[in-house]
């Protein structure tokens, strides 16, 4: 994937990670976009810690 923005929702492979942008970011090899933020985007800078993602 190339050149995250801010609210770009992604998985990173390497680590197997998700990751939501809160800046520009350049790109990165197993980063792949899974999508964007549509609400509540100004929220995403003061939040912090883990969100675990269960597949049902």
């Amino acid at each position: 994937m190339a050149n995250a923005q801010f609210g770009t929702l992604a998985y990173y492979a390497l680590w197997g990670d998700v990751v939501m942008f809160y800046d520009k970011f350049g790109s990165a090899g197993g980063l792949y976009e899974l999508g964007n933020v549509i609400s509540g985007g100004e929220h995403i800078k003061n939040m912090s810690g883990t969100i675990q993602i269960k597949k049902v």
